[in-house]
């Protein structure tokens, strides 16, 4: 199983691959007359493609988050403004729709298009159910603007509400309307995703690039993990449609992930790309696997967030309470744990 980089195994999730549920007819129909552009008539080629898509979407529906702590993911999307934080939202949505969408508004503003913070629960479309993640998108940074730190940092911890104003003069405060005193763990940001347009990630500034290596640290120490996730690889000079197969191997795309790791800090191994959909209104399933790759290895991510909370900052969330008051024995086995105690009177379920 290939977790990061290249294309994933046909059935690959350290969880493992549940039984894919069927496709709406749409979007079988639109993947298929993409592989036969593609592939040409090769129907090995064209099944390739079609079981691969087929079992990261089977992956993804199935997942659930670690020890069942959250009954969502939380993603947050940050990034310069125009980096395609909206537009990777309507990419995850497309997919799972069976068409292209634009549910969060994009464009080519200067400023940036989003000027809430929006959090957006994709529907499955084939039982309209939604699925086990949350995508965050927020206000765009910018060198001497955009997001600022005490913003982030409520994002971080779960205090900020959907759809909230931004106002770049003053951050929210406790004395907002809708403010979250008390968040639950899902109130809370478990992964972060930085993205950047592929096309501009070489010509940041340095007020840029040291605005960004800041937030990392802020990130770091709130304890969530982080991945770097390259836009609009669609864009790069001289690229084919033959390049996606095996698009980490393409020497200027390599040359771009190598460009973020030197300049900004990111491990080579959490550094992701994706091709979006900017004139297509039919799906394409190569730009489908790598989207699918990415938001996998982002629902990985939260995990090792949700794994590394100390027990008893778990234990400390209101939502644990119900069920610790359940189980009565669990609950005297964490107070003598806590407190050192012999444990040898308790039968651990």
């Amino acid at each position: 199983m290939q977790l990061r980089g290249g294309y994933p195994a046909v059935c690959g999730s350290r969880r493992g691959c549940g039984l894919a549920q069927p496709e709406e007819q749409r979007a079988e129909k639109n993947g298929a007359a993409a592989l036969q552009t593609l592939w040409g008539g090769d129907l090995a080629g064209r099944l390739f493609f079609y079981y691969v898509r087929k079992s990261l979407l089977a992956t993804i529906r199935s997942y659930k988050p670690y020890r069942d702590l959250v009954h969502q993911s939380r993603i947050l999307l940050l990034g310069p403004v125009g980096a395609g934080k909206s537009s990777f939202c309507n990419l995850v949505k497309s997919v799972f729709q069976g068409y292209v969408t634009h549910q969060a508004l994009v464009g080519s503003n200067t400023t940036g298009m989003s000027v809430e913070y929006r959090t957006y629960s994709i529907k499955d479309g084939n039982d309209g159910n939604s699925l086990p993640f949350v995508l965050c998108d927020s206000l765009g940074l910018s060198e001497k603007g955009g997001l600022c730190k005490e913003d982030r940092v409520y994002i971080l911890k779960g205090h900020t509400p959907d759809r909230y104003h931004f106002d770049s003069t003053k951050p929210i405060t406790p004395k907002h309307g809708n403010y979250i005193h008390c968040p639950f763990l899902k109130d809370r940001i478990h992964c972060v995703a930085f993205m950047f347009d592929a096309n501009s990630v070489e010509q940041l500034s340095h007020e840029m690039v040291a605005k960004i290596r800041r937030i990392r640290r802020e990130v770091i120490k709130c304890g969530v993990v982080h991945v770097a996730l390259l836009t609009h690889v669609d864009s790069i000079n001289l690229i084919a449609k033959d390049d996606f197969i095996d698009i980490y191997s393409y020497v200027p795309v390599k040359c771009k992930i190598q460009a973020v790791h030197r300049k900004l800090g990111f491990a080579l191994s959490d550094i992701l790309v994706v091709s979006n959909y900017v004139s297509e209104w039919e799906l394409d399933p190569v730009k489908d696997i790598l989207i699918l790759s990415a938001l996998r290895q982002m629902l990985l991510a939260t995990d090792d967030f949700l794994e590394d909370l100390p027990l008893e900052q778990v234990m400390e969330l209101p939502e644990m309470s119900a069920s610790i008051t359940r189980n009565s024995e669990l609950m005297i086995f964490i107070l003598l744990k806590r407190y050192k105690l012999p444990c040898f009177l308790v039968e651990v379920p």
